[in-house]
């Protein structure tokens, strides 16, 4: 898919005006309104990177339409500089910072062990 390709489809899809959307969407639904593809959302599910979604069962995923405009409306910039700043906080929920450590050296214990 070529650049001008996909940046058609992007608006093509989320802000087409007179499509009825859902509320609630199945993965390959959410991908084709956010204008992406549903191998990108499913990556982005596991990494904790992508929109909110409902679990409704081990094997039943459903996005809300409202959590789709939220993760675009975040990641909606007015240049490429503010988006490369924008990029450092959109760190997945619960990610820890990465401690400086030398390759190959296991972590200290947090904890005295008593010893003077």
């Amino acid at each position: 898919m070529k650049k001008s390709e996909f940046a058609n489809s992007i608006c093509d899809s989320a802000a087409m005006p007179g499509r009825e959307w859902p509320e609630n969407m199945r993965p390959k639904k959410a991908a084709e309104y956010l204008g992406l593809s549903r191998a990108f959302l499913d990556q982005a599910r596991c990494n904790g990177t992508g929109p909110r979604f409902v679990r409704v069962s081990r094997t039943c995923i459903l996005y809300r339409k409202m959590d789709l405009d939220s993760f675009l409306a975040i990641r909606l910039f007015m240049s490429t500089s503010e988006a490369d700043r924008g990029k450092r906080s959109h760190k997945p929920i619960g990610s820890a910072p990465k401690r400086n450590r030398k390759p190959g050296s296991l972590p200290l214990p947090d904890f005295h062990l008593g010893r003077d």
